[in-house]
């Protein structure tokens, strides 16, 4: 065979070599399948060496299976290590892949991982929780508060409504936190003493928020037409209460010049503190009705009959002004003027 001659033609030496080159090779042989049946630790690697701080911060927000996956992975993970064996001996005890950094490093970093992960969930939980419950604290504040005063009612329609909108969201934030609490008592520990009366007062909460919200949505329910009519009859009163002071002020004696400046002047500035009173009470009503009705009343008459009274003060003022200026003038003592004449 050409083997065979071969063989015979070498040398000692040759054939020693020959036969250690085969040895070589095929243990490089078997380190390479060992390398390739184990090419998922790349996937591992390259998820620590990617990990930071930041990749933390781009958890927050995740649902509660998402953390269930990114745990899960790290487990399977480090379980998979721990089944590797500290070394790998080629069959004829040529070359030994040292698997301990396996161990020692990579599995070290995986709990280190898994470590932070905790500590962010649990802050994140807590936070979560906290500011859900200041939220509920403060609904049901809020909504325990009941009055006759119609400016008072149309903020707490506003407020009714408002918690209407967020029922489902506030429910939602409320499972949530329950179930990254589940992901804690699965994944890791037991729930703490706080843990779980957080929980619980977040549970009674909610228990006192529900049934005080459906109560107050009847509530604006049965008295919203009353409170409606009731701004619709005060905004015809005071508009016609602010015209009245507007005709007034621009009719009558206070077109007569002849009358006393300081005296017009005075009731002109009682009269525009009047209207600028009345125009507040009319612009609060119409705030009251957008609470109510989601409609704003029509205001557009003020600041025309604003304009009339300003410029009527403005009148009376310059008339006085003008006034006491000549008087002024009049009190002077008079000189002596000579008066040259120039003939051309």
């Amino acid at each position: 065979m050409y083997v065979g001659t071969d063989v015979a033609g070498c040398t000692g030496t040759d054939v020693h070599r020959a036969h250690y080159a085969w040895g070589a090779w095929a243990a490089l042989r078997e380190v390479q399948e060992f390398c390739e049946s184990h090419c998922w630790l790349a996937e591992i690697h390259q998820f620590t060496c990617l990990w930071s701080p930041d990749s933390l911060d781009a958890m927050q927000g995740w649902t509660a299976n998402q953390y269930d996956d990114c745990i899960m992975q790290i487990k399977a993970w480090t379980e998979k290590l721990m089944n590797v064996e500290q070394s790998f001996t080629t069959s004829n005890k040529l070359l030994t892949v040292d698997c301990a950094v396996l161990h020692e490093e990579i599995v070290h970093e995986l709990d280190s991982i898994n470590t932070d992960i905790l500590r962010f969930l649990t802050s994140e939980v807590e936070q979560r929780a906290e500011s859900w419950i200041l939220e509920l604290k403060r609904a049901i504040e809020s909504l325990s508060i009941t009055t006759s005063d119609i400016e008072a009612f149309g903020h707490y329609t506003n407020m009714v409504e408002h918690y209407q909108n967020m029922t489902a969201d506030l429910h939602q934030q409320l499972e949530y936190v329950r179930s990254l609490h589940e992901r804690i008592r699965k994944n890791y520990r037991q729930l703490s003493g706080e843990d779980e009366a957080m929980e619980e007062q977040m549970l009674d909460l909610w228990d006192n928020f529900v049934p005080l919200l459906r109560v107050a949505t009847e509530t604006v329910s049965s008295q919203l037409p009353s409170k409606v009519d009731a701004v619709d009859a005060t905004f015809n009163t005071l508009s016609q209460e602010l015209q009245d002071v507007v005709f007034l002020a621009t009719s009558g004696k206070f077109l007569d010049v002849s009358q006393s400046s300081a005296e017009m002047l005075g009731e002109l500035q009682a009269m525009s503190r009047q209207f600028h009173s009345l125009a507040g009470q009319l612009y609060g009503l119409n705030r009251t009705k957008q609470s109510l009705k989601g409609k704003p009343l029509d205001l557009s008459f003020i600041p025309s009959a604003g304009r009339k009274l300003d410029t009527r003060k403005a009148v009376w003022e310059l008339l006085h002004i003008s006034k006491q200026k000549i008087n002024d003038w009049k009190q002077l003592p008079f000189h002596k003027a000579f008066i040259v004449t120039i003939n051309f």
